[in-house]
């Protein structure tokens, strides 16, 4: 939400991103999750030391968590993250700019919590669920592919 909320109000003062570039952007990332374009996303190789531990638990807790809650100095998990990001530099009011976000949010956990479920209840570490999810999750390119080209024809055109 922090994220969401500075990205509003930076498009706020800024006077903000127009739809018709948002659609560009999102045009663009559908190429590259479909794999027409051929790039590599590996997002940010930043990670939270861990001899910052030394700071103590509240402020280590403190930059391990934006770190992780921004979700953008972590690895990225898809193209379409970029666009989350830009998002609420073009929304009409706030609550659209965090929309994304929660959605991201949602579809992070949810997984997450169904196989950290699922390995509890058969008495394992949820590692190995984890990285099989993974690959499959992999697969969902052509699906994010297909969202990002509805975006897109929706800012572009609209």
């Amino acid at each position: 939400m922090a994220t969401a909320t500075a990205g509003y109000l930076l498009g706020e003062v800024t006077g903000g991103v127009p739809a018709w570039a948002l659609g560009g952007v999102a045009l663009v990332l559908a190429l590259v999750a479909g794999g027409f374009v051929p790039v590599r996303l590996e997002g940010s190789p930043w990670r939270v030391p861990r001899h910052w531990a030394a700071l103590g638990t509240v402020p280590y807790a403190g930059v391990f968590g934006v770190a992780l809650g921004t979700g953008l100095a972590t690895a990225l998990s898809s193209p379409g993250l970029y666009l989350v990001v830009l998002w609420p530099l073009g929304a009409p009011n706030w609550w659209l700019a965090i929309v994304p976000f929660l959605g991201v949010a949602a579809g992070r956990a949810f997984p997450l919590v169904l196989i950290s479920a699922r390995s509890f209840s058969r008495g394992r570490h949820p590692s190995a669920d984890l990285r099989r999810f993974s690959r499959w999750a992999g697969r969902l390119d052509v699906a994010e592919a297909v969202i990002l080209i509805i975006l897109a024809v929706m800012w572009i055109g609209g």
